[in-house]
């Protein structure tokens, strides 16, 4: 018989998407989304629940989009000529930001800690 989950209280997806947009920890996302859920373990996974869920990706499309075309176009001017290194900086911070912000509300992973790199 599966273990029975205790009830962690209904998440509100667009507390959830403001949430990790502004980049708060998925533990103090939870409280304010509505979970009930006591240890940190249990609040980060109530918030995993609720980004997996059909109703938050339905919510969260449109917010990834907007973010994907903002980054194509960033992705665009960085390939123009003659670009000065400040110029070029910004855009690669915004590239870098656009990248983070689709992964955390896509629920891809904002790390690959399964790649390491050794020094010889």
């Amino acid at each position: 018989m599966p273990k029975k989950r205790k009830p962690q209280g209904k998440i509100n997806h667009d507390i959830v998407i403001q949430g990790l947009l502004a980049g708060k920890k998925k533990k103090d996302i939870a409280p304010e989304a509505g979970s009930i859920a006591k240890d940190d373990t249990a609040k980060i996974n109530a918030v995993n629940r609720a980004t997996n869920s059909d109703e938050y990706k339905k919510k969260v499309k449109p917010y990834v989009e907007q973010l994907k075309e903002q980054r194509q176009r960033a992705i665009d001017a960085i390939g123009k000529k003659n670009l000065d290194k400040e110029k070029f900086k910004d855009l690669s911070s915004a590239l870098d930001s656009y990248t983070k912000n689709i992964q955390l509300l896509s629920g891809e992973d904002t790390e690959k800690s399964n790649i390491t790199v050794t020094w010889e």
